[in-house]
């Protein structure tokens, strides 16, 4: 499939046990919506549309710039 170069909404599980997250695809990453917990380099990311999978890969590298610093 495709993605646009404005990247296309999917929902991303990064554990089999958790729930889905919403997330933009594009053709070179992932972005979550909201931030995440956890998610370190050499975890499978799978991408869905509804419950169809649209692909997956291996997570390289994670960018937390963007999250909030908890005290």
């Amino acid at each position: 499939m495709p993605v646009p170069d404005g990247g296309i909404a999917v929902d991303v599980k990064l554990r089999s046990a958790q729930p889905p997250l919403p997330a933009m695809l594009f053709k070179d990453k992932v972005i979550l919506k909201q931030p995440a917990f956890g998610i370190s380099a050499g975890q499978a990311c799978v991408c869905y549309i509804g419950n169809r999978i649209i692909g997956g890969g291996w997570i390289t590298a994670t960018d937390c710039t963007q999250m909030a610093v908890a005290a």
